[in-house]
């Protein structure tokens, strides 16, 4: 019998290590379940995925990546949450989409349990506050499968330094799941690309696989809720064109500078206090002294901002007008005119120049408030147009969002 024991010994020691291993293979698979490394987006046609490197980064926000910066600097924030994502801190992942020079770079987190506290004056019996406002919906550039996602301003905080830093990238942000019920993760993506590329990518991510990673999942995320987007698609294939602010730090960068009150303006249009030819005008009425550097600014290229400046510069100009051409060019240089305002001077009743008849043609057809009103219109159209473009499959609707 003892002759025996050694072999009962190499037994339980084999039957110990069996064990263990079948139980790692549990735990590796059960980790692995859970971790946000396993998510798998898949590229649209004619991009490629690969995992995110602080390059990437750089390259979508044109700044370095400072491991020392202080907090509290945006765009240096940013890129040291994509830069922890990607090394799988705490099951996290970060994945780089790229076509050419375009970048699009998606980082998923968990963000943890931060259940609310009472205030001290809920304490002592008054009424909770009031829940955060929900999101200004012009801030959503898509919905997918019930779950908001939010284009932040394009400007950055540094710290030391007061007001903000115009940026040249995007950055999107979505929560799934709720921090004050449980853990949640947070989606986020910076990109220099255009608006189909990135809601290509938000509608190829798998939001009911992450949410059923959740402790508890969020009954919001249904994949009956569909995709839709903020603009009408077909989305823009073209990467936005930089911010007029941005556009004034450029400037401000290169050196230039005008005589007064412009290179006042400048300032105010870098710093966000101008951001209209309305707010524009009514800051500085005496546009034709406008230099064409700052009306590039603030032209929102429809052509009846272009209209009114070449009307003030032209009736302000050496030649000489007759009555009707005068008060035709100023009536053009204010703001609000539009074509149907000047209309018997398009009907050829009155002696005027071909190139101030042109002006006229170059007005808008509708007055703001009424292109308000067409382009809330517009907007539902193209939510209806967003429904027409779903398409109900194995029993989940789907929508194909500008062809991406």
């Amino acid at each position: 019998m003892r002759s025996l024991l050694p072999v009962y010994g190499i037994v339980l020691v084999v039957f110990a290590a069996a064990c263990l291993y079948l139980f790692k293979i549990g735990l590796d698979d059960y980790v692995a379940s859970q971790s946000l490394s396993s998510v798998a987006v898949a590229p649209a046609a004619g991009w490629e995925a690969r995992p995110y490197t602080t390059a990437d980064g750089e390259l979508i926000t044109a700044s370095a990546f400072d491991e020392a910066a202080p907090s509290g600097a945006t765009t240096q924030d940013i890129l040291r949450r994509f830069a922890a994502a990607a090394t799988g801190q705490n099951h996290s992942t970060a994945t780089t989409f790229y076509r050419g020079n375009e970048r699009i770079a998606l980082s998923l987190q968990f963000a943890l349990h931060a259940p609310q506290r009472k205030t001290m004056r809920e304490r002592l019996g008054y009424a909770a506050p009031a829940a955060p406002p929900p999101p200004d919906p012009s801030t959503i550039i898509a919905t997918i499968f019930g779950v908001p996602f939010i284009e932040h301003p394009r400007e950055a905080s540094i710290p030391g330094q007061s007001g903000v830093e115009p940026v040249n990238y995007r950055y999107f942000t979505a929560m799934i799941g709720d921090t004050l019920v449980d853990d949640a993760v947070r989606v986020s993506m910076i990109t220099n690309s255009s608006d189909a590329a990135v809601v290509a990518v938000m509608s190829r991510l798998d939001v009911q696989d992450i949410n059923s990673r959740l402790p508890t999942p969020d009954p919001q995320v249904m994949a009956s809720s569909g995709v839709f987007t903020r603009d009408p698609m077909p989305l823009s294939d073209t990467p936005p064109r930089p911010t007029i602010a941005y556009r004034a730090a450029q400037l401000i960068a290169a050196g230039q500078t005008f005589d007064p009150p412009w290179q006042e303006a400048l300032s105010k249009v870098r710093a966000g206090e101008i951001e209209t030819w309305e707010q524009m005008h009514t800051a500085y009425p005496q546009i034709e002294t406008m230099p064409p550097d700052i009306f590039d600014l603030i032209d929102d290229g429809a052509g009846g901002n272009a209209a009114r400046y070449q009307a003030a510069v032209l009736r302000d100009s050496a030649r000489e007008w007759n009555g009707h051409e005068a008060y035709v060019l100023s009536k053009i240089a204010q703001v609000g005119t539009i074509q149907s305002d000047l209309q018997e001077y398009l009907d050829g009743q009155y002696d005027v120049a071909p190139e101030v008849v042109d002006l006229i043609r170059r007005l808008p057809a509708l007055r703001l408030f009424d292109a308000d009103a067409s382009a809330a219109e517009g907007a539902a159209s193209g939510a209806a147009q967003n429904a027409s473009n779903c398409t109900i499959q194995n029993g989940v609707r789907r929508c194909v969002v500008g062809g991406n």
